[in-house]
């Protein structure tokens, strides 16, 4: 839990206490110190999806895909399986629109067995996982091997 985190808990836990007590004037206070809590989680929500990368890039042209998952599709269509995942999963770092550092797919290539029925047939069934880092993408990898 970061430090701001820990203080708006604690100031949430002092409200619910003081609330308890049923002062006027007090409750006053805490309904405005609750307006600045919610208003301070809507600005965090509102951050944290303004930083979320719009668009992904699996090649040097540049050429925008608008989820990790068409990044992987086309890739795999273009190339096959063969070439970044030769066991059937693999990590694929990919760009994001946005400077910062990369997006990490964890890839897994569904055999026959683990496909799920589909209307539409695809070319190249898959799982991907967004990580943060190529090690968190690689521990997943190894987890849902001994799964």
């Amino acid at each position: 839990m970061t430090p701001a985190q820990e203080v708006k808990e604690r100031l949430r836990a002092a409200l619910d206490r003081v609330v308890a007590l049923g002062s006027v004037a007090v409750s006053v206070k805490c309904t405005d110190l609750a307006l600045l809590l919610a208003s301070h989680d809507a600005l965090e929500e509102a951050l944290a999806k303004a930083n979320k990368p719009r668009w992904f890039y699996a090649d040097e042209e540049g050429t925008p895909f608008d989820s990790v998952h068409e990044v992987v599709e086309a890739i795999l269509d273009e190339f096959g399986p063969e070439d970044h995942f030769p066991n059937g999963k693999g990590v694929l770092p990919i760009e994001t629109a946005r400077v910062g550092p990369l997006i990490y797919a964890a890839v897994r290539i569904l055999t026959e067995a683990d496909r799920p029925p589909r209307k539409v047939p695809v070319s190249w069934p898959f799982e991907v996982t967004e990580c943060a880092t190529e090690a968190e993408a690689e521990a997943l990898l190894k987890e849902a091997d001994h799964d």
